[in-house]
């Protein structure tokens, strides 16, 4: 395989067994080089491409933008922020053992072209995220989108926020929130991110972008005095728990209700947005039994965000008492079925047949 242009002075020529490509947009493009797959059909003997194949092992040649390249043997001049013309030279940084066999292990100059026309974004800026935390407390970490963004659903479901505060105490319109995104790892090492329509600024494992942003949305216990906070609660409550199943001994019990949402009271700080939920629960054989979860809610922007539920534990309805104080609040009560299809009620019978069914038979003359 004589690397015509860098004339035939060699048998061979390093360059021959790579692939060369520039993802990204323009000024944004990020150079990948990984080895060709090669065989004994490439080559004049088998014994030939024995050397060869052994001395592009050994070499490891490759350079795959953002991740560890420390074993590679490949050094290369520029791999990120690359536009069209840019030159990048490639150098091998070890001479291989041949067996006798020329190769060309000369510096090899690389023209960037044919860019994408791609969208660089960036995992925040795109997305546009909200954080958000309890008033008076610095846990911070909750978050939703404010908008949907241009990024494809594979890519959004795996992106992973996390935020703190540099104040002691989160204060409206004051605090501010350091935040940072990434890219989970298993998605990293599984995908070519980068060779899609819309291209990704790289976020390492360890280290990822950050923006301060100013809290804009303060949070308090949930106010159950108007019937719309109640919707949303039961909305809220519904989601979280249809479907699932709790645990009391060796049986499974399906939660079929909710009760009553109760509150402990002269709480404050983040204990305060803890409400405990009563539930009901149906065995497959129709046993019933009590449980309760404790559930910790905000309200936002009139939405019910549960931003944390224990599973159900067993217990009494009528013994349920707050952990913290001893007494509770029962804000208010559903008892209501979750999503599910009740039975129709049996018929009544016609007023003839309950009649003759119900009868006392009457003795005859023969009988008497």
């Amino acid at each position: 395989m004589p690397n015509q242009n860098r004339g035939t002075d060699y048998q061979y020529d390093f360059i021959d067994y790579l692939d060369i490509a520039v993802y990204g947009s323009e000024g944004q493009g990020v150079l990948e080089v990984v080895p060709k797959e090669i065989t004994a059909s490439d080559f004049k003997s088998e014994q030939e491409y024995i050397t060869i194949r052994h001395a592009m092992d050994e070499l490891n040649l490759y350079c795959l933008y953002g991740e560890d390249n420390a074993q590679s043997n490949l050094s290369v001049t520029k791999s990120e922020g690359l536009s069209g013309g840019d030159m990048i030279t490639l150098s091998i940084q070890k001479k291989p053992d041949l067996g006798g066999l020329s190769m060309n292990l000369e510096d090899y100059e690389y023209t960037v072209s044919e860019l994408g026309e791609g969208k660089t974004v960036d995992l925040f800026n795109d997305s546009a995220v909200i954080f958000y935390g309890l008033a008076g407390t610095n846990a911070v970490g909750a978050y939703r989108l404010a908008k949907q963004g241009s990024l494809p659903e594979e890519i959004r479901e795996h992106i992973i926020y996390a935020a703190s505060t540099r104040e002691t105490a989160l204060k409206e319109n004051v605090s501010i929130i350091q935040a940072s995104a990434r890219l989970d790892e298993e998605f990293l090492n599984a995908n070519r991110y980068y060779n899609l329509p819309i291209y990704l600024k790289r976020h390492n494992f360890n280290a990822s972008a950050e923006q301060e942003t100013v809290l804009d949305v303060i949070v308090g216990p949930i106010d159950f005095h108007g019937d719309e906070a109640k919707e949303a609660v039961r909305l809220a409550l519904e989601n979280r728990f249809t479907g699932v199943t709790a645990l009391s001994g060796d049986t499974g019990y399906r939660i079929d209700m909710i009760g009553n949402v109760q509150q402990s009271t002269g709480v404050s700080g983040e204990a305060a947005y803890d409400y405990f939920v009563t539930l009901h629960g149906v065995s497959s054989d129709g046993r019933e039994t009590a449980f309760s979860s404790t559930v910790r809610m905000v309200m936002l922007h009139d939405d019910v965000v549960i931003m944390k539920a224990s599973e159900p534990y067993y217990t009494k309805f009528s013994a349920l008492q707050n952990p913290y104080s001893g007494s509770y609040e029962v804000l208010a009560e559903y008892y209501q079925p979750l999503m599910q299809v009740m039975p129709e009620p049996a018929e009544p019978l016609q007023e003839e047949e309950a009649a003759s069914e119900t009868a006392v038979p009457q003795e005859t003359e023969e009988q008497s």
